[in-house]
């Protein structure tokens, strides 16, 4: 498995995102008459300074002058990159001179290059071959702010801790694993370093039988960090872990791959920094579901979600992105189609790349109770549009009475259930974003076809939640719980072979 890819969200402060709206997003720039033809509208004096550029979710390069926010350029979205970028004319055009990812917004890592040298080769712009001026962010645990790493130097600028959260030893757990794998008791958890633990593999474990029996009661995150192979005697430290990072790819679905272990750990502290009880709540719910059955596993992951929706992370985000009215839905919010045996499945709304809203998630399930009415038929299911499914309708979560209406109402509503009661009779055909509920649902069928352009996300931590359409069951079944809680906790977008990969879908077929 290669190196983990990632996505960017939008961390700084709150007054510059709602600007979003106010100005005009970053132009798009698509070929070197695009970018000629922008240039050409600047003033000689915004000429002599870098731009502003982002790569949006899409892979294109959108660029605004210098003094642009980069969350506005973005249009508020997350994005693949981003940073500052000058242009110098050469005999053949213009070209690339100097380029960072130097955005205090979205903190991308240097690891972020192969999404912003990819955006400029699609536009055909000339380049170097990497970032001229490289930029090194770190999240402190400590106190939470974001830090520009200068000189090698890891500690945070405001309260001088250490930006690199220290890792215990397996034997250090075992003479403090009250204080070190139980939440903070003291007081809800607010920071990182109440509800996560680092292990160092590296340096293995004297008395492994007393760390395996402290490792198995943990209720904090427990992550290993391995920079060297760990031998087979230690795999059960490993499976008992919420999941490891290591260097190098090595047998089993305990690890993620990370060549870069201080950012992969940046990554995920930046991830659960805004909703700890959120990332506390889905690593001990993931041990549950991944052992019992579906059914109970769907239960309790719906009894988890509905008393996230009572908790203040959401509320948070719910505060900050007031509801909206809901676009009445179509005529057929989802399309059926019969062909002799089989049965087509088209999910229908491609103006909101077919969010899984109410009116979906019911005409679907009148769709699944037409082939649970008839043996002889097999469904494929798909999607109109740039999309399979863009996840839940956001401006319909939270509008249920009360969570123990909610609950009730998942349970009794869960497409999940019904494709996983027809797995064998189910084929999804995912393609373009498949996110949330987009592929928490299509992964209970067994057997799983995603297109070459089809990508995977589980976005839930960032409102947060945690996935609520059965992902903690479904993913978990297919490619394991460690692998999926790093997908949850962080955000983590998968390509198609990547999925392929890790098992998340059975093939990849099709032509880009």
């Amino acid at each position: 498995m290669a190196g983990i890819g990632r996505t960017y969200d939008y961390i700084g402060p709150s007054d510059l995102l709602a600007l979003v709206g106010s100005a005009p997003s970053g132009c798009r720039i698509h070929s070197p008459v695009d970018l000629a033809s922008w240039l050409g509208d600047q003033s000689p004096a915004d000429l002599a300074e870098p731009f502003t550029y982002v790569v949006d979710r899409s892979g294109v390069l959108r660029l605004a002058p210098r003094r642009s926010e980069h969350v506005v350029c973005a249009g508020g979205e997350p994005v693949l990159g981003a940073g500052e970028v000058s242009f110098t004319r050469s005999p053949s055009g213009w070209r690339v001179d100097e380029v960072s990812n130097q955005s205090t917004g979205y903190c991308p890592d240097p690891a972020c290059w192969p999404a912003v040298a990819s955006a400029l080769d699609r536009a055909g712009i000339a380049r170097p071959d990497g970032f001229t001026h490289p930029i090194v962010f770190r999240h402190c645990p400590a106190c939470g702010e974001r830090n520009i790493v200068r000189e090698s130097s890891y500690v945070c600028a405001l309260c001088d801790a250490d930006l690199l959260p220290a890792a215990v030893t397996l034997d250090e757990l075992v003479s403090s694993p009250l204080t070190t794998l139980a939440p903070d008791a003291s007081q809800a958890p607010t920071r990182v370093d109440d509800i996560l633990t680092l292990i160092d593999l590296d340096a293995g474990a004297k008395d492994l039988d007393a760390a395996l029996r402290i490792l198995g009661n943990a209720t904090r995150l427990t992550v290993g960090i391995a920079r060297t192979p760990w031998p087979a005697t230690l795999q059960p430290a490993v499976d008992r872990l919420t999941f490891t990072l290591a260097t190098r790819d090595a047998p089993g679905r305990a690890h993620v791959t990370a060549p870069d272990l201080d950012a992969a750990v940046d990554q995920l502290t930046t991830a659960i920094t805004p909703a700890p009880r959120a990332a506390l709540v889905l690593a001990n719910l993931l041990r549950i579901t991944a052992t019992s059955s579906v059914v109970d596993g769907v239960a309790a992951e719906s009894l988890a979600y509905s008393a996230l929706l009572a908790g203040p992370e959401f509320a948070t985000w719910r505060a900050a992105r007031p509801t909206r009215p809901v676009p009445p839905p179509p005529d057929a919010p989802v399309l059926v189609n019969r062909t002799g045996a089989t049965l087509q499945i088209t999910l229908n709304r491609p103006e909101r790349r077919n969010a899984f809203g109410h009116a979906v998630r019911d005409a679907l399930l009148d769709a699944l109770d037409l082939v649970a009415s008839d043996p002889t038929l097999h469904a494929e299911l798909r999607g109109t549009g740039p999309s399979f499914c863009s996840g839940g309708g956001l401006d319909e979560f939270g509008t249920a009475a009360d969570p123990a209406t909610a609950h009730v109402t998942r349970l009794a509503r869960s497409a999940g259930l019904a494709v996983h009661r027809l797995r064998d009779r189910v084929t999804p055909h995912l393609h373009g974003a498949c996110v949330g509920a987009g592929i928490e649902v299509p992964a209970f069928a067994a057997r799983v076809v995603a297109a070459p352009d089809a990508w995977f996300q589980l976005p839930e931590l960032s409102l947060g939640l945690i996935p609520g359409a059965g992902g903690t069951v479904s993913l978990t079944h297919r490619i394991g719980r460690w692998r999926t809680a790093w997908l949850a906790l962080t955000g983590t977008r998968l390509t198609a072979d990547q999925a392929l990969g890790w098992g998340l879908v059975d093939a990849v077929e099709g032509v880009e």
